[in-house]
């Protein structure tokens, strides 16, 4: 009996099955339908995909279906879209796996795609233009492409040959792919001093001062609360100056929250750039559309003194150079609990980055920290003795090529998550 003839797994289901799994002594025959379920089921799955002959147009409209529910990265239209960086971020990642997939020809996809059955075998030579293609996109080009979403799926569960089907190949590999650096501040890693933006390349390292015409003639403090935002600009707030300093380095001033306030921490999520801790252990959030200031709920500690902070799932996590807690800012709730760490040092500078759904804890001087079952526990991974205990990070941990680079007022420090060791890769002090 040929393999299409075959019934699934599931009980009275009369579906053709369109992938077979060697979990059991014999192969377990799946539908289309039925295909997550089996992967809830005990066992080690390994799927093969049954040849279905279907025709291109027939595969792309059913694709279309599946992935029906659309969402614009730079709008914000819908409910369920999740913070653009973030996004484009796993666009790349998923890209990444893809084309390794699809340059081994004859090996079957991997576990972590295979959720998701293809429904028909195809040359794969436009689909790898295309995800090479991808992978040089900037974010501004990425912007013009529609991402098709279903609300069931993962962005991590699309297979190799699916991926192709999330954005028109045409329209991408007609562009000019070449990254224009001066669009986007994401693959930099800068601190300030006075009037002057440093910024560094984290792919080559070379380092670019630019100056700024600063507004009433102010000047910029490293220490100051700085993230990006999904356009490619800056966001600072200190003391008497809130401002966007744009990808073609002009600044425009915003409306200030507190004049008294330094050292606070920020981070943006949806729309919104919340202010967090600093001298005046502020709590607010700044919504970028509006131009409009909202306060928050008061901290139930202070985290006064050179806050840092990292967004998990929908949670904000932060702590403090001069405390030994975490607090954990759910967003929804507008509401602040206290996590379990290890026993952290006061006076002691630490830093926050989450990475494949794993914190980071590094206790400067000190230790490294990684959690898992879901911040209930914390593993001491390494050590963290190449950082000064007093120089707090000043700049949003950023990830390329497997590594973390964050930096403080002696350098630009690299961790590396294969190898879990802190290098100095340059020296500013």
């Amino acid at each position: 009996m040929s393999e299409k003839s075959k019934n699934c797994f599931i009980k009275d289901c009369s579906a053709e099955p369109i992938v077979f799994c060697n979990c059991r002594s014999e192969q377990v025959f799946i539908c289309k339908s039925h295909g997550i379920l089996h992967c809830e089921l005990e066992g080690k799955h390994h799927f093969s995909k049954i040849h279905i002959e279907i025709d291109k147009e027939t595969r792309k409209a059913t694709l279309k279906q599946l992935y029906k529910l659309k969402f614009d990265l730079q709008g914000y239209k819908s409910k369920i879209i999740q913070e653009e960086l973030s996004l484009i971020k796993e666009i790349h990642s998923v890209a990444q796996k893809a084309l390794k997939s699809l340059k081994a020809q004859n090996q079957q996809i991997n576990e972590h795609i295979s959720k998701v059955c293809n429904l028909k075998e195809i040359d794969n030579s436009k689909e790898t233009t295309f995800i090479e293609a991808l992978l040089k996109l900037s974010p501004k080009d990425l912007h013009k492409i529609q991402v098709i979403k279903s609300p069931e799926l993962h962005i991590n569960h699309i297979s190799s040959d699916d991926i192709g089907q999330l954005f028109d190949l045409e329209e991408i590999t007609n562009q000019n792919l070449k990254l224009d650096e001066s669009e986007h501040l994401l693959k930099y890693i800068w601190h300030f001093s006075s009037t002057t933006l440093n910024v560094f390349d984290i792919k080559t390292l070379k380092e670019d001062k630019i100056s700024l015409k600063m507004p009433n003639g102010e000047t910029l403090d490293q220490y100051g609360a700085k993230c990006l935002i999904p356009d490619g600009s800056l966001f600072y707030s200190n003391g008497p100056i809130t401002m966007i300093i744009n990808p073609k380095h002009a600044t425009k001033l915003l409306p200030n929250y507190s004049q008294e306030n330094l050292n606070a921490w920020a981070i943006y999520k949806d729309g919104d750039v919340y202010l967090l801790g600093g001298s005046s252990n502020i709590s607010a959030k700044f919504n970028l559309a509006k131009n409009r200031w909202t306060t928050l709920i008061n901290m139930p500690i202070n985290l006064a003194n050179y806050t840092f902070g990292a967004i998990f799932k929908n949670n904000i996590l932060l702590g403090s150079m001069s405390s030994d807690k975490i607090l954990s800012y759910d967003l929804e709730i507008d509401s602040y609990s206290q996590i379990s760490t290890p026993a952290l040092s006061i006076s002691t500078s630490k830093a926050l980055f989450v990475e494949n759904e794993n914190v980071y804890l590094i206790e400067f001087s000190q230790h490294i920290f990684r959690s898992r079952d879901n911040l209930a526990t914390w593993d001491n991974i390494g050590t963290s003795s190449i950082l000064a205990s007093n120089a707090p990070i000043i700049s949003t941990p950023i990830t390329y090529n497997h590594k973390v680079y964050f930096v403080n007022y002696y350098g630009i420090y690299s961790f590396d998550l294969k190898k879990k060791k802190i290098d100095n890769v340059i020296k500013l002090a």
